[in-house]
């Protein structure tokens, strides 16, 4: 009965990660996001594209599916008969969470060409760590370092891979002072930072090249590209000449 519930679990957590609020959207708008920009369907490029009340939307949408996939697992897969009885240290829901960002970034339903599942990744670190567990200090850290270095930098990348890195150290060093470790917890907290970083390894070769692009542009940062953009146009039109 433990595999069952272990399965259920996990196909549910897939496939609500399948719900892909980016595609949806630009669909409903008669376009597709994956068409545009980078190609990613995320948040981030749907505020390039789309705007920030676009990229705000899908962002939240994102992050909530992680809560829907770790409330049904904890609370709703267990009053299937049967199931209610069966202890598995939450594991479940461990599975869960993991399946959401898998299903986000590798949709069935969508070619298998999702998002890079940083908004279903943050939701399922204040779902579990912190909903479920009342480790609160991972993804109150997590979302610290994650949305403020997007504030200071204005790249958004930056601030992922920043947040998973501090979702995994938090949750070894909570696990280390705890009396009792929690293997899935830690298993489940690699997983989602090892996928972050696979996910992101284009843009970790961009930043090592000085080459990202920032989504949030400072004034600075925006006349610097006007006056790039006025040389560009000056020497094409020498070399016309």
């Amino acid at each position: 009965m433990l595999a069952l519930k272990l399965i259920l679990s996990g196909i549910i957590g897939y496939l609500i990660g399948n719900i892909q609020t980016s595609i949806l959207i630009s669909l409903a708008r008669h376009d597709d996001i994956r068409s545009h920009g980078s190609g990613n369907a995320g948040s981030t490029n749907m505020i390039r594209v789309y705007g920030l009340k676009y990229g705000l939307l899908t962002f939240f949408c994102d992050f909530g599916k992680a809560f829907l996939a770790v409330a049904l697992a904890k609370w709703v897969i267990p009053l299937i008969p049967g199931l209610g009885s069966v202890v598995d240290d939450n594991m479940s829901v461990y599975l869960a969470a993991f399946m959401v960002a898998i299903g986000h970034n590798f949709p069935v339903f969508f070619g298998f060409k999702g998002g890079k599942g940083v908004a279903a990744s943050f939701g399922a670190v204040w779902a579990v760590f912190g909903m479920i567990n009342g480790d609160w200090i991972t993804p109150i850290l997590t979302t610290f370092f994650g949305i403020g270095l997007v504030i200071v930098t204005g790249i958004v990348s930056i601030g992922s891979l920043a947040g998973a890195l501090t979702e995994f150290v938090c949750t070894l060093i909570v696990n280390a002072v705890k009396p009792d470790t929690d293997a899935g917890a830690i298993m489940l907290a690699f997983l989602l930072f090892g996928l972050l970083f696979l996910r992101h390894t284009e843009n970790i070769v961009r930043l090592l090249h000085g080459e990202e692009k920032k989504v949030f542009k400072s004034k600075k940062d925006k006349e610097k590209e006007a006056q790039e953009a006025m040389h560009t146009s000056q020497d094409n039109k020498k070399e016309e000449n």
